[in-house]
């Protein structure tokens, strides 16, 4: 934004025609096969988040992209209730969605995160798209990344290491799942001795 700024005096909105149609320029002329557009409320000011018919504005530019053969990822910010804000409107056309979870402990450095295909391509079988976790720490100035495949029963032992065993309900709101699931991987969790019912919730069985 800063750039175009300081060159042209213009701002990067992408719910002007002109500047979309410069952009998709640009993308053909240097053939650029990934366009990253971080973020919506930034890039597309006039668009309105709520209103699904203002989607129409910005559909046909990644209609034209993708046609010309340009994958675009659209970063959109989450709500209160972490859930991508907006209307779902965007999603129809969606090949992909991918949410991001903060797992960072408490004072830790770095990055620590999951990601989770909440919408995968229907071309993808389900058990080929698992959640991940994605850790960035930075030693000496080098930044070092692991990343690790995390299954559904991994992500119930990190809430019950978070301390949220006592609600089960919560459990289910972080996994973004229901509370019947959340009573399956228990009992999955019970039958591998690391887990126990405790009132209407659960605990970590201690390591012997």
């Amino acid at each position: 934004h800063q750039v175009l700024h300081d060159m042209t005096g213009q701002d990067l909105d992408l719910s002007v025609q002109a500047v979309r149609e410069a952009l998709v320029a640009v993308c053909v002329a240097r053939g650029v096969r990934l366009l990253i557009l971080d973020n919506q409320s930034t890039l597309l000011r006039s668009v309105s988040e709520s209103e699904p018919d203002s989607w129409t504005r910005v559909l046909p530019f990644l209609l034209k992209l993708q046609r010309l053969g340009v994958a675009v990822i659209l970063v959109v910010h989450a709500g209160r209730n972490n859930q991508a804000r907006g209307h779902s409107r965007r999603e129809d056309r969606t090949s992909w969605m991918i949410s991001l979870t903060d797992r960072k402990d408490e004072n830790q450095e770095g990055a620590r995160f999951v990601s989770e295909f909440t919408k995968p391509s229907r071309c993808c079988p389900i058990s080929e798209t698992p959640s991940l976790l994605w850790e960035f720490i930075n030693e000496n100035g080098h930044t070092h990344s692991k990343c690790s495949v995390l299954s559904k029963l991994d992500q119930f032992r990190q809430c019950l290491e978070a301390g949220m065993g006592d609600e089960p309900s919560s459990i289910a709101e972080e996994m973004k799942t229901s509370s019947g699931y959340v009573s399956k991987l228990a009992s999955q969790a019970s039958a591998q001795g690391w887990c126990a019912k405790q009132g209407r919730g659960y605990v970590l069985v201690p390591k012997r």
